[in-house]
């Protein structure tokens, strides 16, 4: 389904975005895990035009629009780089009662 659900958007006429919202329950299953990383890996290896990026990112996209070419070359690096998830990988759950 994400594969079509892509495919429709990007060889559609508009070519706009696609979201994947999930809450954290989505990834207690390890199948739902894997499909997700198929996916990713599928578009990752099959189009050198297209990007993950966080809502934030898409937004400071469309307020500063760049070519592929100059995302490729670190325009916009703060939201389209490798290193602009924000991964914490120490997290501890708090209780804050």
């Amino acid at each position: 389904m994400l594969k079509n659900n892509f495919q429709k958007s990007y060889y559609g006429n508009t070519r706009a975005p696609i979201g994947f919202m999930a809450t954290p329950a989505y990834f207690d299953k390890e199948w739902h895990i894997e499909g997700i990383t198929m996916f990713m890996d599928y578009v990752a290896g099959s189009f050198d035009d297209v990007w993950f990026v966080t809502p934030r990112g898409g937004i400071e996209y469309r307020r500063s629009p760049a070519t592929n070419e100059d995302l490729k070359r670190g325009a916009l690096e703060e939201w389209f780089g490798c290193d602009s998830l924000p991964l914490d990988l120490d997290c501890v759950k708090t209780d804050c009662t």
